[in-house]
């Protein structure tokens, strides 16, 4: 009987890959075209998640689960804030998105950033960074930097010691719009090492000096410094500057490698108002210098005017630095704002 199966097939054979337009092409070769069609495939880039946070259990996990380059919204006011928020292994961006947020840390750095890494505060809302021995801290080209118009203020709490920012290494930056305090024995509001550079956009005030700048450090003040500057290892008071200044606008405190500049412009603060009819009020407020004060009286809500607008308007007379009080202003029917400039001997505003 016939044996009826199929004869073997010659090993030596290749087998071919039909198409239905196309000639037949060996099975390498449509591997081969295969091969290239998974390695051409598109990549899909997704950007970095955004986390949400509204308490402080809520933030702490949003903070560990942010990735490099991604961002944290507050949702609402956190005042009890308890840990350091870490910046050393990736980068990222906290928005305040309007709210408050209080960092009180009975141990270390309320703010830690290193390693080239940054973290940026996005505005509007204030950032109150309290830590033990600093408020922020930035080493190995780390960087603090605020944007959008939020406020931050940075303090060390520890009773000796501490600083209330500290930049340290080359390439490492802090920067915040509100105040840097240290009210310790020894403590310094705002401290640059090693090539760091630190600004502050408010005042600057410590238990042993305002500012340190050492190893090539240089720091920014645009508002108030409590004497001693230190430069190195010199104290200098603040008629103790160097000219001529090497930045406009600010007094120069400096070694020639270690720096401190101050805005040299009287500021005013803590301004008061009492109306006594229609058309008359006394004013009191605090200047940190002497000099001319002038006012501009506008209507509510108007906004601010340029500071040169000011002192167009109405002489109060010389006044020393200090508290300021029971000055006569002229004013008109309605409610009114009023606002304060002193212009000092150099004619800084």
């Amino acid at each position: 009987m016939t044996n009826q199966t199929s004869p073997r097939e010659n090993p030596r054979t290749r087998r071919t890959v039909k198409t239905d337009n196309y000639p037949s092409l060996p099975r390498t070769f449509a591997y081969i075209i295969l091969l290239m069609c998974i390695t051409l495939a598109p990549v899909t880039a997704f950007a970095a998640a955004t986390e949400t946070a509204g308490n402080a259990t809520a933030l702490e996990a949003a903070l560990t689960a942010v990735t490099d380059g991604g961002t944290v919204t507050l949702t609402a006011d956190i005042l009890d804030y308890t840990k350091e928020i870490s910046a050393t292994g990736k980068s990222f961006t906290l928005d305040l998105s309007g709210h408050t947020l209080t960092i009180t840390k009975s141990t270390g750095f309320g703010i830690d950033v290193e390693n080239n890494h940054t973290l940026t505060v996005q505005g509007p809302g204030t950032l109150n960074a309290n830590g033990y021995s600093m408020g922020i801290y930035a080493e190995a080209g780390g960087k603090f930097a605020v944007s959008g118009g939020a406020t931050v203020n940075a303090a060390a709490t520890r009773s000796s010691g501490g600083n209330g920012v500290y930049a340290t290494g080359s390439g490492s930056a802090v920067t915040v719009t509100g105040n840097a305090t240290a009210a310790g024995a020894s403590g310094i509001g705002a401290a640059a090492y090693q090539g760091g550079s630190v600004t502050v956009g408010g005042n600057a005030a410590g238990g042993s000096a305002c500012a340190r700048a050492q190893d090539g450090g240089e720091i920014t003040i645009d508002g108030t410094a409590t004497a001693p500057i230190r430069i190195d290892t010199i104290d200098k008071l603040l008629n103790e500057y160097t000219t001529p200044t090497t930045k406009p606008g600010y007094l120069t405190y400096t070694d020639g490698t270690n720096t401190v500049w101050v805005n040299a412009a009287p500021t005013v603060s803590g301004g008061s108002v009492v109306r006594t009819s229609e058309t008359e009020a006394t004013v009191g407020f605090t200047t940190n210098k002497a000099g001319t004060a002038y006012y501009l009286v506008v209507a509510s809500g108007a906004g601010a005017p340029a500071k040169a607008a000011v002192k167009a308007g109405t002489s109060l007379g010389v006044v020393a630095a200090g508290t300021v009080s029971g000055k006569a202003v002229t004013l008109t029917a309605g409610a009114k704002d009023i606002y304060i400039v002193v212009e000092d001997a150099a004619g800084n505003i």
